[in-house]
């Protein structure tokens, strides 16, 4: 969790392919996430902090571009790349 280009953000680093990643590529806002207990339920209180679970708004996240292994996905800071071999669909 870090504070990049005026907004906080999370990143997960197998999603974005390793640690060595690109915050303004990479990083999600957390306004494009919930908070989540081990077992994927949304928490209460919603405060994120290093360490903690979470999850995309994946009904308002979409694939917008996808290069090679890597998808753009649509939030509403832009586009996040990550790696598509990591990446479940839920329906």
């Amino acid at each position: 969790m870090k504070y990049v280009n005026g907004i906080w953000q999370v990143v997960n680093f197998e999603l974005a392919g390793g640690k060595d990643i690109n915050w303004t590529a990479n990083g999600f806002g957390v306004a494009s996430v919930d908070e989540v207990d081990k077992n994927g339920k949304k928490t209460a209180d919603q405060n994120l902090a290093v360490g903690n679970y979470f999850r995309l708004h994946s009904d308002r996240i979409k694939v917008e571009d996808v290069d090679g292994n890597g998808i753009a996905l649509s939030t509403r800071y832009g586009n996040v790349w990550e790696d598509a071999g990591t990446l479940t669909e839920v329906k």
